[in-house]
């Protein structure tokens, strides 16, 4: 009899470890899943990750192309990528051409920072396309003067619905591309 309830004990014994185990491993989990979740709830607020539609920042940013950026926007530089809104087409990606103080000129498709011709291998056409901002610009404080790479199909600050960007409204600025969709030639196939 003693040897029954020494087994049936021990049986006990080894349940009761089982479950406290188990629980213990839920309770790891949970909590390992919640930081996990967490983590990637702060890295899309620091490092938003955002699907490109449109080709106006082509060749170096493709339609469909999906794009890795940061929420910290407090150093512009020139030749940054941003992003912002825009009440007629929603967010919009540009190159940042010009900072405060700077006077921007767009003179025979060539533009001009202070006086000086801006080397832009990066952009697709050297034709500019049509736009109702003319003349020298003199960029505002806290503003930026953007333009897309690919100008002819840009809605960027020579336009009137765009113009200067107030650097306060970027939300992001693009660190790099993580998927760029393929281009298929179909003269070539």
């Amino acid at each position: 009899m003693n040897d029954r309830i020494h087994e049936e004990n021990k049986a006990n014994t080894a349940q009761s470890t089982l479950e406290a185990s188990c629980s213990s491993a839920q309770k790891h989990g949970t909590l390992l899943f919640n930081a996990l979740l967490a983590v990637l709830i702060a890295l899309q607020i620091l490092f938003p990750v955002c699907r490109v539609n449109g080709t106006s920042m082509e060749p170096s940013v493709r339609d469909g192309s999906i794009i890795l950026s940061t929420s910290r926007v407090d150093n512009l530089d020139y030749e940054d990528i941003v992003i912002f809104p825009n009440v007629y087409r929603g967010n919009l990606v540009k190159r940042v051409i010009g900072l405060p103080g700077d006077t921007i000129e767009i003179r025979d498709s060539v533009v001009f920072r202070n006086g000086e011709p801006l080397d832009e291998s990066y952009i697709s056409q050297g034709y500019f396309g049509p736009f109702d901002l003319t003349g020298p610009v003199t960029v505002e404080e806290g503003h930026v003067f953007v333009l897309g790479d690919n100008r002819p199909d840009s809605l960027d600050s020579r336009s009137s619905l765009v113009g200067q960007v107030p650097t306060d409204t970027i939300k992001a600025v693009l660190i790099c591309t993580l998927f760029s969709p393929m281009r298929i030639d179909p003269a070539k196939i």
